[in-house]
């Protein structure tokens, strides 16, 4: 392996951008972490905005923390004028109060939109301070929800990142960001950040050669090449953290929501974990249900900042078992069961449990899921919106597809039927559909890892169809009327749209066929006007060549009448010549003696 292949050993080009957002947690940040950057953009002409989140005032309090609050801005703003770009937005939030959550998010992703940013500057997610690493996750997952119309570059201010992607070199505007980190006095007052910042900016240069003085270190991500590295983007970090015992931040007076994993030892597993642990949602609970029995490997306490209880078991358990033992053990009011070879996006809890706490009747809520290989390739899309009687027909919903209320197990008594290691899913969805709709909420916020190994059942269509049966066997008989009323219904509307469908594309064909016809005729208008220009071409050609046969005459005579002036201006010369001459002027009396005599002849 060569060293490249962990840093850069080359400067980057100045990334392209129409217009550039940099995130700050503190005032300063912006400066000391990408500042030369700043100022390689603002003399390349790039617009660049600056929102700085927290006021950088903690610990202060009254008169004193107001005016720490005013200095501190002026100083971004002196230091934004030294580096040539706009004056700073200051969202003053109070210091160490920055919380990864949705409410953070979202105001991150309307503030790009403001800016009309597609390159977004961000703390590092190695970062020690929470408030770097608040902000940091957060507009990595505000980035992710924009569908690749930004890209993100993280920095570094008070730690080291482990693995650059992008070497900047700042040697042309070292001393540009020298005065810009002049201009905040009151935290050089306190520790020279400045001459930490200038060691940190000269040790990047270390696989840049002689020739650069200064570098600064991004890792870069562009979601419209790699829609899934943001995980990735964060995974060794979070490993790191994790180790540590350092909390992600946030937590609110909010229903609890249970994440069940029926687990037999996947690789897999660490990835589904390291996925719940990124939700946004702050309160949640995870049970790992050991269908595998002896041999499972052990599993922390912490699921990131969540709790994990992980229960053993000294056999196999199928699948049907393991799941009701997760919902015997489910403390939430909510409930989400999840394969451990399966992921969910960070929203992916925080969108199903805000509808359903939004008044809904419904006591289920199911979301899209994207059906991938295991090469991360979309295979398909389940994202039906669709009445529970759909069920009966065929399972349209993915077990983690669905947040429920812990009501259907304890009021309800629905559990997986020990018959079905095959399909308990679409049983169990049956079961909770006798007492609930299953709400739909638009998106998709999870992926479905399809097994592509040709020996499992899901791939036997004759193995389908027995498992098909066997349900369809025990629900013919337990379908209330109300639910096959609404699958009548369903069929009914399903129907009715095939019909318009059909005379939709019936329209469509007509117009087809007359734009065919019309098609035709203009080709036919082509063809006979293609035939006029050939003629005319032909007459033009014709036209040209006398025009040509006529230039030739015309040249001839002009070479003629050139002869002609040119004899004629030797006969005027001549006769000039003589004129002047002095024999001419003595016989003029002569010629005068004879003009007068032929007069007097002729009378």
């Amino acid at each position: 392996m060569n060293e490249s292949t962990l840093v850069p050993y080359q400067a980057s080009a100045l990334p392209v951008a129409r217009s550039v957002l940099v995130l700050a947690p503190h005032p300063d940040d912006e400066v000391f972490g990408p500042g030369g950057l700043l100022a390689l953009f603002a003399l390349n002409g790039t617009p660049v905005a600056t929102t700085v989140l927290t006021d950088g005032a903690f610990g202060l309090q009254g008169e004193t923390r107001q005016a720490h609050i005013q200095l501190r801005e002026a100083e971004s703003c002196r230091a934004a004028e030294v580096l040539g770009i706009a004056r700073p937005d200051f969202w003053r939030i109070p210091d160490r109060e920055l919380v990864y959550g949705e409410t953070l998010i979202a105001r991150l992703i309307s503030a790009i939109q403001a800016a009309d940013a597609d390159f977004v500057l961000a703390p590092s997610l190695a970062e020690m301070h929470p408030d770097h690493r608040g902000l940091a996750m957060a507009a990595v997952e505000a980035v992710r929800r924009l569908d690749g119309k930004a890209s993100l570059a993280l920095y570094e201010v008070g730690v080291a990142m482990p693995a650059p992607s992008m070497l900047i070199d700042i040697t042309p505007v070292l001393a540009r960001k020298a005065a810009a980190m002049a201009c905040f006095t009151s935290q050089l007052a306190v520790q020279r950040y400045d001459e930490h910042i200038k060691a940190l900016n000269r040790f990047r240069t270390y696989t840049l050669g002689g020739e650069v003085s200064a570098a600064e270190a991004f890792h870069f991500w562009n979601p419209a090449v790699d829609r899934l590295a943001c995980r990735e983007l964060f995974e060794s970090e979070y490993q790191r953290q994790h180790r540590l015992g350092i909390p992600m931040l946030g937590g609110d007076d909010i229903p609890l929501v249970s994440i069940l994993i029926r687990s037999v030892d996947r690789d897999s597993l660490s990835r589904t974990l390291d996925s719940v642990a990124l939700q946004t949602y702050p309160n949640i609970e995870v049970l790992v249900i050991d269908a595998l029995g002896a041999g499972h490997r052990a599993l922390p306490a912490l699921c990131g900042r969540f709790p994990l209880r992980f229960i053993a078991g000294e056999s196999p358990r199928p699948r049907s078992l393991a799941a009701n033992i997760g919902l015997e053990n489910a403390q939430g009011k909510y409930i989400l069961l999840l394969d451990d070879d399966d992921i969910v996006y960070p929203d992916h809890i925080e969108k199903l449990a805000r509808h359903l706490e939004q008044g809904t009747r419904s006591l289920a809520a199911y979301t899209g899921i994207s059906a991938v290989d295991r090469a991360g390739k979309e295979i398909h899309s389940f994202a039906l919106p669709a009445p529970g009687a759909r069920l009966l027909i065929s399972n349209y919903i993915p077990i983690h597809a669905v947040l429920f209320s812990r009501l259907l197990v304890s009021q309800h008594g629905c559990r997986f039927d020990p018959a079905f290691d095959t399909y308990e899913d679409w049983d169990f969805w049956l079961q909770v559909g006798q007492y609930t709709d299953f709400d739909f909420v638009p998106g998709t916020s999870a992926l479905y890892v399809v097994d592509t190994n040709p020996e499992h059942p899901v791939h036997d269509p004759a193995e389908i169809r027995r498992c098909a049966e066997r349900i369809y066997l025990k629900w013919s008989a337990l379908s209330r009327p109300d639910k096959l009323h609404r699958l009548r219904e369903y069929v009914q509307d399903l129907e009715n749209s095939v019909v318009s469908y059909r005379r939709e594309i019936s329209a469509t064909a007509t117009e087809l066929s007359q734009g065919r016809n019309t098609i035709a005729h203009q080709e036919n208008s082509l063809v006979s006007a293609g035939n006029q220009i050939k003629v005319l071409d032909e007459q033009l050609h014709a036209q040209e060549q006398e025009i040509s046969r006529l230039l030739q005459e015309k040249s001839k005579l002009e070479e003629t009448a050139s002869a002609f002036a040119m004899n004629a201006n030797n006969l005027q010369n001549e006769l000039n010549a003589t004129l002047n001459s002095s024999s001419w002027r003595i016989t003029a009396p002569l010629r005068y003696l004879k003009h007068a005599l032929l007069r007097i002849r002729r009378f």
